[in-house]
């Protein structure tokens, strides 16, 4: 289970959208390691909500993320502290309130610090890209993720 607070940037057919956004994450991960090195994400769930400006008629947007993945740790060098890594790849939905909802693909990266065996704080990076009828979306947020493993 993680929680993440970063910010968001939207770009329109390849176009930066002037306008970032702060981004608050909740996930939660089904795993298991087949060595202490190397992990799979079953699933991971993501719940990103981003805040818009004031300007907007719209104040926030969601996105419901469901991606797979592969994990790996680095030996421990302090303690019981490690480097991990993960890529996930995946499919999610992005709602825009009183608008409408759009589908599409989504990654994340992540780079981190296993603090203990059960606590772990890192940043990820995560993309989703969602196509209208005339334009091709992408989401990019970047975030400090602080987690747990419930399952040590």
């Amino acid at each position: 289970m993680d929680i993440g607070f970063g910010g968001s940037i939207e770009t329109i057919n390849n176009n930066k959208f002037p306008t970032s956004y702060f981004a608050s994450a909740l996930g939660i991960r089904v795993m298991h390691h087949f060595n202490p090195y190397f992990g799979i994400d079953f699933l991971k769930i993501n719940w990103i909500t981003d805040v818009l400006d004031s300007k907007s008629d719209n104040n926030w947007l969601m996105r419901l993320q469901i991606m797979p993945g592969i994990r790996g740790n680095s030996p421990v060098f302090f303690k019981c502290m490690s480097v991990y890594s993960a890529f996930r790849l995946g499919y999610g939905m992005t709602f825009v309130p009183h608008v409408s909802h759009f589908k599409g693909l989504c990654l994340e990266t992540e780079l981190g610090l296993n603090l203990t065996p059960t606590v772990f704080a890192g940043f990820a990076y995560n993309y989703h890209q969602y196509f209208g009828l005339d334009f091709k979306r992408a989401l990019h947020t970047l975030s400090f993720r602080l987690g747990f493993n419930l399952g040590k």
